[in-house]
């Protein structure tokens, strides 16, 4: 009989934390319970999260060390002549948010090559300890049984309402009364269960091949869609080394490209390493709060910030706007000269997802973000199936859509992240929220880098985003800064609360001395289970 295994961890729903906490508890390792709840987010966490997504694993191995699963969706269309944009299943659907809007496109127009599921079978055949079809029981007790819509649900399917009762096959589970569903409501998918009998059986080939793969070609093709046989065939999971660098004494891996999230992270963190290392900025005091915290010298913590956000939208315009980085890129990272000519000439006025962050007591990490967008709007017939809509992804298509070549990954802002300290202390988070990831991040990374925070007040704290000539700021935010900022004419929207908007940041934490502990966003209604 297996031991239980110690381990913590963070996410975005009770029952995927459920589902982790039980596989740990019965001797799986950080992988296992990532595998086990991954498959239960496909039910539990809609509409935020499907199989019919893609994502990004960070994995650390006790022994050998930290490897990154791509497993993003890609663009479709191998081995079929290019179809007329025009001709495409693609609509426009605009989504309120409150104090913003937000336009998403759908459609079967919209539907990129799914990786989801080939990734998380990757990593149980590299990793996993425990067999597969035992990994997929609550998954398949989940879609089969039901489950009930928390506050959390109940928010994100009134929000998404537009795309979640967009077709009669989708409001006959998510509408059926004519309105999304509400808290306390129950919804199961039960075809979606058929389809995880299909992969415990058959892995990969249950997918993207047999029954499964054949209905989805033939909704997709049917309705204006670009997948093809060979795209689905020919996916595969690529294992990458993960991009790391140095900051504030510990050693952060992020998700390196073609993914863009983690390398407009390490842009932001040089940019800051960069001001405080300008003659007469030193690094933030710390404290508790973001109220009046300056960069000696000068610089309050909002500025810094924003100039790092700002470095980081303007970098990706010039440098890679359709997601392809210069050959010569990372060799001037951290080049103390080039950033700081790039600071020169860079203004100082300057989806959705969710993500799994598990430490087990001996040493392993996995996490992962993964998201389906929205969803296309439709469910493929007879298999419970929402596809993706990341060819509808504004920052995935940042100059227009339909323009990648067949086969390649989509760009993504998604970054699982992993942070080293000296002593053995490490931390593991990533986000949600589509263009806010990267600032999401690299907001929790310096309040627990160089603030000095907790776990806890790292993730809890105000957060701001700068984009689109707008500075989105949550409350807490000090007062003076702020009216400075209004002052140059920068344009200020003030959110009255926190909000999903600026990202679901979920991390498990390991300190030095072994003792474990999470924290989940309550932006994103985040939980956190410990097995002692």
């Amino acid at each position: 009989m297996r031991r239980s295994r110690a381990g913590i961890v963070a996410c975005g729903h009770p029952l995927t934390a459920d589902t982790a906490a039980d596989v740990l508890a019965a001797g799986g390792n950080a992988v296992d319970a990532m595998v086990a709840a991954g498959f239960a987010s496909f039910v539990c966490e809609t509409p935020l999260s499907g199989i019919g997504g893609g994502g990004y694993m960070l994995i650390r191995h006790p022994e050998h060390g930290t490897e990154l699963l791509d497993f993003f969706v890609r663009a479709p269309g191998l081995g079929a002549s290019r179809r007329d944009a025009a001709a495409l299943h693609f609509e426009d659907v605009e989504i309120d948010f409150g104090p913003t809007t937000q336009t998403f496109h759908i459609g079967y127009g919209a539907v990129a090559v799914p990786g989801n599921p080939a990734g998380f079978l990757a990593a149980h055949r590299r990793w996993g300890s425990i067999p597969l079809p035992r990994l997929l029981e609550p998954a398949i007790a989940l879609a089969r049984g039901g489950v009930e819509v928390t506050d959390w649900g109940a928010t994100m399917f009134r929000i998404l309402g537009p795309i979640v009762a967009f077709s009669p096959e989708m409001s006959a589970i998510f509408a059926p009364e004519g309105r999304p569903l509400r808290r306390g409501e129950r919804f199961a998918i039960p075809e979606l269960a058929t389809v995880f009998d299909a992969i415990a059986r058959e892995g990969h080939a249950g997918f993207y091949g047999g029954a499964v793969g054949e209905a989805m070609l033939e909704e997709v093709n049917r309705n204006g869609g670009l997948l093809t046989r060979r795209d689905l065939e020919s996916y595969d999971v690529v294992v990458r080394q993960p991009l790391r660098l140095a900051y504030g004494g510990c050693q952060v891996s992020l998700t390196p490209p073609p993914s863009l999230g983690g390398t407009l992270i390490a842009i932001g963190l040089e940019t800051l390493s960069h001001l405080r290392r300008a003659p007469g900025i030193a690094s933030p005091t710390g404290g508790p709060t973001a109220d009046g915290e300056r960069l000696d010298g000068g610089l309050s913590l909002p500025a810094a910030l924003r100039i790092a956000m700002d470095g980081v939208n303007e970098i990706r315009r010039r440098c890679f706007p359709d997601g392809e980085l210069p050959s010569d890129f990372f060799a001037t990272l951290g080049d103390e000269q080039q950033i700081a000519r790039f600071l020169e000439r860079t203004p100082r006025r300057a989806g959705n997802t969710t993500h799994l962050s598990i430490i087990d007591g001996d040493g392993w990490v996995a996490s992962c973000t993964h998201s389906y967008g929205e969803g296309c709007g439709h469910l493929v017939p007879g298999t419970g199936i929402e596809l993706n809509n990341m060819l509808g992804e504004d920052d995935l298509n940042p100059n227009g859509y339909h323009r990648h070549a067949a086969g390649v990954g989509l760009p993504s802002m998604m970054s699982p992240t992993l942070l080293e300290w000296p002593g053995g202390r490490l931390a593991t988070l990533g986000s949600g929220g589509s263009n806010r990831i990267r600032t999401a991040l690299l907001q929790v990374i310096v309040n627990l880098v160089d603030r000095g925070m907790s776990l806890e007040a790292a993730i809890g704290c105000p957060r701001m985003h700068w984009e689109h000539g707008t500075l989105q700021v949550e409350p807490g935010w000090d007062a003076a800064a702020l009216e400075g900022f209004e002052r140059e004419g920068i344009p200020i929207n003030r959110w009255p609360e926190p909000n999903l908007f600026f990202g679901g940041a979920h991390g498990a934490m390991r300190d030095s001395d072994g003792r474990l502990y999470g924290m989940g966003d309550p932006r994103r209604c985040g939980v956190v289970r410990l097995v002692d």
